[in-house]
Parts: C-alpha cells; sequence; structure tokens
C-alpha cells in the first residue's frame, strides 16, 4: 500500500485474487487496510474507503 492505495500484489496460484487485485491497483481505489490484512476477505470483497 501506498498513501492506502494497493499498488502491487503478489497472488501464487490464486488467479481470481489476481484478477481483482490488479482492478484494485489500475482503479487507484482506497481500499480497508484491515480487510486487505484478514486472508479470510476475498479481494473482491475488500471495501474502499474515502480519504
Amino acid at each position: 500500500l501506498k498513501s492506502g492505495r494497493l499498488i502491487a500484489l503478489d497472488c501464487v496460484n490464486a488467479v481470481k485474487d489476481y484478477v481483482q487485485g490488479r482492478a484494485h491497483v489500475i482503479s487507484g481505489a482506497l481500499l480497508d487496510q484491515a480487510q486487505l490484512a484478514d486472508p479470510g476477505v476475498p479481494l473482491k470483497e475488500v471495501g474502499e474507503y474515502s480519504a
């Protein structure tokens, strides 16, 4: 993360996470850091917040 935005990801054998994570990187969305840190929350379900 950089300033609350996802700037890189590493997805080994997790194509769905890669696709959704890439979309978050491209969009520059501000993401909930607690949800990102929880491996039980799929990247598709990580909520955005406004700064």
